[in-house]
């Protein structure tokens, strides 16, 4: 074979453009698919560990927010058994949205404890900050519920 017929054996013609073109664009696709369902998945679904995790540390919770009046002693053994609970949610934490309900369910017992405390009750809080307080603590338990019920 000369120079003259390797110059006219063609190498690369548009339909070889177009066949890389269209693998590069699947692959890419692919991969965007790939990364949305990685996404949705991530923001959106708890895991079905941290679900039961987190249901029992949100009861245990509830049970102190919804008890009569408890003695110091009390309260305190109440609270940690409901801190362990919440660290058995945190350790079941796979996806940013159980991160997300263990970050509540940690604020809501935070607002819980300082209702329950004495420190909550004195007189030189002022209302309107015990009225936030109160409203935060709220909020946090109606989004538990109604995420994990």
């Amino acid at each position: 074979m000369n120079g003259r017929e390797l110059l006219e054996f063609e190498l690369w013609s548009k339909k070889t453009s177009r066949k890389i073109l269209v693998g590069i664009g699947i692959v890419f696709g692919l991969l965007l698919v790939c990364l949305i369902c990685w996404y949705e998945v991530e923001i959106h679904w708890i895991t079905p560990g941290e679900r039961d995790a987190a249901r029992a540390a949100l009861k245990e919770i509830d049970a102190i927010e919804d008890a009569g009046p408890l003695s110091e002693q009390e309260l305190k053994v109440r609270t940690e058994q409901a801190e362990a609970m919440v660290k058995l949610a945190e350790a079941a934490a796979q996806t940013h949205r159980d991160n997300s309900i263990r970050m509540d369910l940690d604020l809501y017992l935070v607002g819980v404890e300082m209702e329950r405390s004495k420190v909550y009750g004195e007189k030189n809080q002022s209302p309107e900050i015990q009225a936030v307080l109160t409203k935060l603590k709220s909020n946090h338990r109606l989004t538990l519920h109604k995420a994990l019920d």
